[in-house]
């Protein structure tokens, strides 16, 4: 699905987040230039933890400074344990480096 290039500010991101947490079909996501912050990046963050399908996430240009929300919600550092019985399928997350 591609949302790019839609304002898409951290409110939006909100919605993308609980549709991915439901979603059993779709397997990449581009929200490149838009307005996401660290608020939206950790909800989406969320959101990954319990998506079961998305194996590709295209981030570039959006007003987050960090990815640490993302890694830390997507990549629970707990445990290895819990990484390993988690449900992870994103492979690719591109960004404007």
């Amino acid at each position: 699905m591609i949302l790019a290039d839609n304002f898409i500010r951290d409110d939006g991101v909100r919605s993308i987040a609980r549709a991915l947490e439901l979603n059993d079909i779709l397997e990449s996501l581009w929200i490149d230039d838009n307005c996401i912050g660290a608020v939206g990046l950790q909800v989406l963050g969320d959101s990954l933890s319990r998506n079961s399908t998305l194996e590709r996430l295209h981030l570039k240009h959006n007003s987050f400074q960090s990815l640490k929300p993302l890694l830390h919600c997507t990549f629970n550092k707990r445990s290895l344990q819990s990484v390993a019985n988690s449900n992870h399928t994103l492979k690719h997350v591109f960004l404007n480096c």
